[in-house]
């Protein structure tokens, strides 16, 4: 009997083990691909906000410096060059905000 008993246990936890590895595998894979459907989804957001930011500082008579790095609409991302900077300043500002550097 007691021998039954340490056989179902043991059984049983093998059982357990494998039925976790599946399920977590299963949730890494989702929640991976969700991750890059977000970053997807926050480059898309950043190309329109730059494109809305070009289309003001238009309409308000300004002159963009171009993009030391020759790309249509300027640095987007952490990194910006000094023409970017100086042409998207609310953007930085933003960006900083979102990252918890300004109170």
């Amino acid at each position: 009997m007691l021998k039954n008993k340490i056989e179902f246990v043991l059984k049983f936890e093998i059982g357990r083990e494998a039925f976790t590895k599946l399920v977590s595998e299963r949730v890494e894979r989702e929640v991976g691909i969700l991750q890059i459907e977000l970053e997807n989804t926050q480059n898309q957001l950043q190309r329109q906000k730059r494109k809305f930011a070009r289309l003001q500082a238009r309409r308000q008579g300004k002159t963009l410096l171009d993009c030391e790095y020759n790309k249509p609409l300027g640095c987007l991302g952490a990194y910006q060059c000094d023409n970017c900077r100086l042409n998207y300043p609310a953007a930085n500002q933003v960006q900083t905000e979102l990252k918890g550097g300004a109170c």
